[in-house]
């Protein structure tokens, strides 16, 4: 038997994704705009991190506060990206943003759009009182229904 609140949720996000396209879809417009730029950025590094040891050699030559000239990413002032170690440590950092962080954020985010466009869309709190209202009298036992019949021809 499915529960009536998976029914519910169900209803929600299809409703969601219906009226999201019929409302041209601002709300995912403006998380965009202000994600999208975010994760690139994080994708671009981490595939820039783990292959920064080939590409490296073509960097233009940057010369440190004591004279000596170094090629390689500055990640601190005199601190280069230059050597075995470095190499690994930024390779390293490169398959976590890559494999680890940016899935997570990016199914963080389409979730958190996903809610989004559900609570904007979906039906309002006062809509879902009334839903249950209406389920919550059709379920009344028969001796009650004439009673309730003559109440709603009261009050039309």
């Amino acid at each position: 038997m499915v529960s009536r609140r998976r029914c519910q949720v169900q209803l929600v996000e299809d409703r969601g994704d219906v009226l999201l396209h019929r409302a041209g879809g601002e709300e995912q417009f403006s998380t965009n705009t202000c994600i999208c730029p975010s994760l690139d950025l994080m994708g671009q590094g981490g595939l820039g991190c783990m292959t920064h040891w080939y590409w490296s050699q073509w960097l233009p030559p940057m010369q440190a506060s004591d004279g000596t000239w170094h090629r390689g990413s500055m990640i601190a002032p005199d601190v280069f990206v230059e050597g075995f170690w470095w190499q690994t440590a930024y390779f390293g950092v490169g398959v976590l943003l890559t494999f680890v962080l940016w899935p997570a954020i990016n199914n963080g985010t389409a979730k958190f759009q996903a809610l989004l466009a559900a609570g904007l869309l979906g039906p309002t709190a006062a809509q879902v009182r009334v839903k249950d209202l209406e389920v919550s009298r059709s379920s009344c036992s028969p001796r009650w229904k004439p009673h309730l019949v003559r109440v709603r021809r009261c009050w039309s």
